[in-house]
């Protein structure tokens, strides 16, 4: 081994880490913010129930848009993380692991029959 020769860093290091590319910095960005968004209408919802203040349940256009507000940063994460993976071949675990389980979520919907 030669004084500047670094030896490459293992498959399992890179798979437990942070990381690596900034398309994975920012899936993991977007899907923080969606984690922040839903804490954030769990306590809205129940700070209105608590205080007796009427529910969205008449009004389906506010729903949705409230929906759309709440599922965009993670709509957006898990196209981030499709592109490190598969564009920057990102391996990092908090990338791989959201990607999966959106895959194995829509593969779920599609072949089980309701």
């Amino acid at each position: 081994m030669t004084a500047g020769h670094v030896p490459p860093t293992s498959r399992w290091r890179r798979f437990i880490s942070l990381p690596t590319t900034r398309v994975g910095w920012y899936s993991l960005g977007f899907l923080g913010a969606h984690g922040l968004v839903m804490v954030a209408l769990g306590i809205a919802s129940g700070v209105l129930a608590a205080t007796g203040a009427p529910n969205l349940a008449g009004h389906p256009w506010l729903i949705g848009v409230v929906l759309f507000a709440a599922l965009s940063p993670a709509i957006a994460g898990i196209v981030m993380g499709l592109i490190a993976v598969i564009g920057r071949g990102e391996r990092s675990i908090l990338v791989v692991g959201p990607v999966l389980l959106v895959v194995l979520f829509l593969l779920a919907e599609i072949l089980v029959p309701h």
